[in-house]
């Protein structure tokens, strides 16, 4: 859809211009549309906002361009944007070797807006925080650069902040909105005692099952739901109550947030079994009742992309459109992955099959309801865990402390072993970023980077630079400071002048990281003649709806 306002066309179709060698979104209303979507482009003409992952971060390590996103570029092409050096990397282009210095004011971005902070954290986190004053630390270093730009994080549920955001940044961080002198009100806002926005209920089965009590739950939820469909304008507002509140003509557009149980499970056998269970059981009870059929979803975080915003799209945008509310999505069953980013206002009830592991989760999934209307978050506690029994007995008083009773997120920038992970892709980004734009040359290779050492590269100058990066002074054991030493010492005797590697990530031992989830030891494996029969026969089967397997038995019968 086109953003420009007042236009809104659904027709954007995506075109390839040879002559700029770009990737352009085309609106037939508005034209090309300023959108860039490919990496390159991003490098070339550095837009006023981009918008990305954490995992990004590790292209530092990995991408010479990744400088001029930090506005330290090289020449500038009139064609085609900014290069890393004064030659135009894109093909066949009149001015490759005829660029132009273009300054930048104030080149390095402003704000660097992260959101749901809470998540950077454990091995993710510290990661992180190497690259994140890494970048920090070379913007310092940009020509005409004022200030490395500010940091604006966002989080629902965060405890020792300060904490946090020293181990991220290396910073001191400030808090806003802070906690007010009372409970429920602080100086930027309070608690309305009259508008309900979520109500929070807790059960606990007693002669039945954990999963037959979820059953029984989502069957009157779903039955109610599907009866009041049934019933006139009329007989609706008099049963409910909301005479005045609802108009009759929209009884049907409101029951539309009411239809869907987001039910919230722990682990994904449990939610392999909470679909089984609507599959069978309460789609049987509600046609016994002469009431339509559930349709129902499962989201895990092994759902693809794909899937999860083809079910997004008819919750928010196609069931809508359809009369026939049995074609609805009326059930969805997910994991955790339903906590950040799915702000859905048809989200209104989530019933929660056993009691989270952690606050912090508990307060995220629940605010999936309740957006717009008042939500109900209902907890089924498993009677067999004594943690489950102990949060039902103090249900009020541990919703009374919510928000005191978040768990510190586990982040350690110092962790023995991280340093290890992360020194490879900084000591090569610093090179290929930093010290190439300083020379002025491309140095992407053995041989480039040796015909500037020892006088503008060597052990010395490296471990400074590095050490700033990491602030190895802040560490009060010297662990980070010996290993950026040594390794700093390493790289730079270990330069091969006449080495044929064509990048330097190449040589054995530093190879960058390529995300920053690359936790795991790389297995490298290859398929043998054997394997490589059986996966062609395996794919022959699958995409032959298995009719090899068939035409195999007949032959061994004519045999």
């Amino acid at each position: 859809e086109c953003p420009n306002p007042g236009c809104g066309d659904r027709g954007i179709h995506l075109r390839f211009d040879r002559q700029l060698w770009t990737l352009q979104h085309v609106c037939p209303k508005c034209g090309v549309l300023p959108v860039y979507i490919v990496d390159h482009e991003l490098y070339r003409y550095l837009p006023s906002i981009v918008v990305g992952t954490v995992d990004k971060l590790a292209v530092f390590g990995l991408q010479r361009r990744f400088a001029n996103l930090i506005g330290w570029t090289g020449g500038y092409c009139q064609d085609h944007g900014f290069a890393p050096e004064n030659e135009c990397l894109v093909p066949h282009c009149k001015h490759k070797k005829k660029l132009i210095v273009k300054t930048i004011v104030d080149p390095v971005p402003s704000l660097h807006v992260q959101d749901e902070l809470h998540l950077l954290k454990e091995d993710l986190g510290a990661f992180d925080s190497h690259y994140e004053t890494a970048v920090i630390g070379m913007q310092r270093r940009v020509p005409g650069s004022k200030h490395p730009w500010k940091t604006i994080a966002a989080t629902a549920t965060i405890e020792e902040f300060r904490r946090h955001v020293e181990h991220l940044y290396l910073t001191r961080g400030r808090r806003f909105p802070t906690p007010g002198p009372y409970y429920e009100r602080t100086f930027f806002a309070q608690t309305d005692p009259v508008e309900l926005s979520r109500l929070f209920v807790g059960i606990i089965p007693h002669g039945l099952t954990h999963i037959n009590a979820m059953v029984e739950i989502l069957w009157y939820f779903h039955r109610e739901i599907s009866t009041l469909r049934e019933m006139s304008p009329a007989d609706f507002l008099d049963r409910t109550g909301l005479k005045g509140t609802v108009d009759p003509a929209d009884v049907q557009k409101f029951l539309n947030n009411y239809e869907i149980s987001l039910t919230y499970v722990l682990t994904k056998k449990a939610g392999d079994q909470m679909a089984e269970s609507l599959d069978a059981q309460i789609r049987d009870y509600l046609m016994r009742h002469g009431l339509k059929e559930l349709v129902t979803e499962v989201l895990t975080g092994g759902t693809t992309s794909d899937k999860i915003t083809d079910v997004m799209d008819r919750i928010e945008s196609h069931d809508l459109k359809e009369p026939d509310y049995s074609k609805h999505v009326r059930s969805i069953v997910a994991t955790s992955m339903i906590s950040h980013g799915v702000d859905v206002e048809r989200f209104n009830f989530i019933p929660f099959f056993g009691m989270p592991r952690m606050t912090s989760e508990y307060i995220q999934a629940s605010s999936r309801v309740g957006r717009n209307l008042p939500g109900i978050a209902l907890v089924c506690f498993a009677p067999a865990r004594e943690r489950d029994r102990s949060h039902y007995h103090l249900f009020g008083k541990y919703h009374e402390y919510l928000e005191r009773l978040v768990e510190p997120a586990a982040i350690n920038r110092w962790s023995k072993f991280s340093v290890s992970k992360t020194i490879t892709g900084i000591i090569v980004g610093h090179v290929i970023n930093r010290v190439a734009r300083e020379v002025g040359a491309k140095l992407t290779t053995e041989s480039a980077i040796s015909a500037h050492t020892p006088k503008t590269l060597n052990g010395s100058i490296l471990n400074d630079a590095v050490s700033e990066y990491y602030g190895a002074d802040k560490q009060s054991s010297g662990e980070f400071a010996d290993t950026i030493s040594i390794m700093s010492d390493k790289f730079c005797r270990g330069l091969r002048p006449n080495a044929k590697t064509k990048w330097i990530g190449d040589r054995k031992g530093w190879k960058p990281m390529r995300s920053l989830r690359d936790t795991d030891k790389e297995v490298k494996f290859s398929p043998t003649i054997f394997s490589a029969e059986l996966f062609e026969t395996l794919l022959k089967d699958r995409l032959s709806g298995g009719e090899v397997d068939s035409g195999a038995k007949e032959e061994e019968k004519g045999e």
